[in-house]
């Protein structure tokens, strides 16, 4: 949920959920990927502190970087866990 939810669109907090939306709109340049991490660290950081992202992999092909879209999986662990988990989503525009 966090992921994918725009700020400013969640009621009584306007500053929960991430850019990522509005990332994909910038210019598709070298930075854009670390721009995308780094706007998943941050927020996971912040509303998520109990979290530890271990790695986000991005794939934008041109074709996609024209419909404003990116694939993104996250692996991440909850807590003191040793085992590490995955989410693959989807952000489009």
């Amino acid at each position: 949920n966090l992921l994918l939810t725009k700020k400013g669109e969640r009621v009584m907090q306007p500053e929960f959920g991430t850019g990522l939306h509005s990332l994909l709109f910038e210019q598709a340049d070298d930075q854009l990927e670390q721009k995308l991490e780094e706007t998943i660290n941050d927020a996971v950081s912040f509303w998520l502190p109990y979290i530890t992202v271990e790695s986000v992999d991005i794939e934008m092909t041109n074709d996609m970087k024209d419909m404003n879209r990116a694939n993104m999986t996250v692996g991440f662990r909850v807590g003191n866990q040793i085992e590490t988990q995955e989410i693959t989503l989807t952000v489009q525009e």
